[in-house]
């Protein structure tokens, strides 16, 4: 749940790491559910649909077998209380979704534009 922006926040609650552009809202505090998931490994899929109005950007994230009942476990606790999920990757927040479903093995970083969803995916797939 959403707290009022606190210069700290209280106590069970967190403030995310700074937001990418598109996520104004994630200096505030948000109530913790548990222990960070850290996905190591991932597939990441660029999505496109321009002709969608709005035009939709973003990152497909499929994350292996082995790290699935992680990401459900965690996504099926927001689904339950009605919690956000933050998606935080290298120190930014690209997403805090509402949980519709708990995420069993794939999950959308959306983007305001394709240029966005691009440089989550140079951050998330460094150039060898």
């Amino acid at each position: 749940m959403v707290a009022a922006f606190l210069d700290s926040c209280p106590a069970g609650s967190a403030r995310l790491p700074r937001a990418a552009e598109q996520f104004p809202g994630s200096n505030q505090c948000y109530r913790r559910l548990g222990s960070p998931l850290t996905i190591t490994s991932a597939a990441v899929t660029y999505i496109q649909q321009p002709t969608q109005k709005p035009a939709n950007y973003g990152l497909m994230i499929s994350v292996p077998a082995e790290e699935r009942p992680a990401l459900t476990a965690i996504t099926a606790q927001a689904y339950h209380s009605g919690d956000p999920v933050a998606i935080i990757a290298a120190g930014k927040t690209w997403g805090v979704p509402n949980v519709a479903a708990p995420f069993t093995g794939r999950f959308e970083i959306p983007a305001q534009s394709s240029s966005q969803a691009l440089q989550l995916q140079r951050t998330l797939i460094p150039s060898a």
